[in-house]
């Protein structure tokens, strides 16, 4: 089943996501770019599963004007955007499926993913085109767009202080676009990384990095502090510690705000984020505000706000201004750059954040919606906020350190995903587990 959301499209490659709709969607993007340009130029960057190729060359006979930057992150893709001054970019992309799926993530001129609005207009126009192939013009830039997006974390992060550091830390970009994570260690003469898993297109776990994919991993681990494992286009990093402890995404963006907060700053993040955030922010004296989840919306409330950081709790990937994306690789390097201005362990800054329990479950039923309904009718007596639209986020405040999240899935059919998040483990369970029975009923 082809997936078409505001977060960008996704299938299996020839059966949901065939060459005709390719063409289709490169089609209706050039319309959508001329409304604002009449000679759009366009960057694309891919990862590196098996049909990433195949799909650049049929963009290819369609967009007549390309800047290739090749296989990179998509932290580096929305750099190169911005810092070509293209109209727009492509990053050729499934994420975090697995390597028969691949897609797009369309990026806007500034290299944060479409607007919502923009994305619904994309996809309504891919219905009817009818595109003509063209000869395009190709310009290779893959060098000068790494170099651009070396630039951007050199402005972010104190590299004499991550040189400093003691331990190594082994990552596992399991193929995907992590592995230039390999270039830049080189550029900034950092030694504090071994890698496995480093061929590039040879996925040697599945792309999720999770509890499932690299628990497995942890005898590998041995002398180094930890491992880090990478999504397919390096989006995201997940953290696996020498007791197969997986670290919460929440966990570390608490630790990188812990950092980075001051009085008066802000943090932006989505309203499924764990309160440990939030207790981080205040310690700080910060302002922390909420937006429905998905990274465009944090983006752009970013933007309005002036944060100085942005995450979503539940992908290891923060968002440094000017940056538009989430970044697995600068998150990583951040976290080292703490480590080391401390001289402690990861252990010990988990142990010294708030305490906080998230528990996720997903449902899947043909109405997300009727049961995202029934939860809020159970606790209508309770605060309520909801984001977005009739399948947007649905967050109910038990009491002041435990809430209730659900929210119909934009990148899965027929799903709901529900989240407690609590100071206390026992009482999150209990609010899960009647949740759950309320959804049955």
């Amino acid at each position: 089943m082809l997936i078409e959301s505001f977060s960008g499209i996704r299938g299996v490659y020839n059966t949901d996501l065939t060459q005709e709709i390719t063409k289709n969607y490169a089609a209706a993007f050039l319309t959508l770019l001329k409304q604002v340009n009449p000679s759009p130029q366009v960057v694309i960057s891919m990862d590196p599963r098996p049909s990433s190729k195949e799909i650049k060359a049929t963009l290819a006979k369609i967009i007549p004007n390309i800047i290739d930057i090749g296989t990179l992150p998509v932290a580096a893709a929305q750099s190169a955007v911005r810092n070509f001054k293209a109209t727009a970019g492509i990053m050729i992309t499934a994420s975090h499926n697995e390597p028969e799926f691949n897609g797009f993530k369309f990026l806007s001129n500034e290299g944060s993913i479409l607007h919502p609005n923009d994305m619904k207009q994309l996809i309504e126009l891919s219905k009817d085109q009818h595109p003509k192939e063209i000869s395009p013009v190709i310009h290779d830039e893959h060098e000068s767009a790494l170099t651009s997006y070396i630039s951007h974390i050199q402005d972010h992060l104190n590299l004499d202080i991550i040189k400093s550091f003691k331990g190594t830390i082994l990552v596992d970009p399991n193929g995907g676009c992590g592995i230039h994570l390999k270039e830049i260690a080189q550029h900034f003469e950092l030694n504090c990384f071994n890698f496995i898993n480093d061929e590039q297109g040879q996925f040697r776990r599945t792309i999720e990095p999770n509890k499932e994919s690299l628990e497995p991993l942890q005898e590998h681990i041995q002398n180094n502090n930890f491992l880090a494992g990478l999504d397919c286009d390096a989006d995201r990093v997940e953290i696996l510690l020498k007791d197969a402890t997986v670290v919460n995404g929440n966990h570390l963006l608490a630790i990188i705000a812990d950092d980075m907060l001051t009085e008066n700053s802000t943090i932006i993040t989505n309203d499924a984020t764990s309160q440990v955030v939030r207790d981080i922010a205040q310690k700080h004296k910060a302002h922390h505000i909420e937006v429905e989840v998905g990274e465009i919306n944090v983006v752009e409330a970013m933007k309005k706000h002036q944060a100085i950081l942005g995450g979503e709790g539940s992908n290891g990937g923060i968002i440094l201004p000017p940056a538009t994306s989430r970044d697995g690789i600068t998150t990583l390097l951040k976290l080292i750059e703490i480590l080391a201005k401390n001289n402690t362990t990861l252990e010990n800054l988990i142990e010294k954040i708030p305490n906080y329990y998230t528990l996720q479950e997903k449902v899947t039923n043909e109405h997300p919606i009727q049961l995202k309904d029934k939860l809020k009718k159970h606790w209508k007596s309770h605060p309520i906020k909801e984001t977005g639209d009739l399948s947007g986020g649905l967050k109910i405040h038990i009491n002041e350190n435990t809430f209730l999240w659900a929210r119909a899935s934009k990148t899965e059919a027929n799903l709901l995903r529900i989240i407690v998040d609590s100071d206390d483990e026992e009482h999150a369970k209990r609010i899960l587990e009647e949740a759950m029975q309320v959804i049955k009923e």
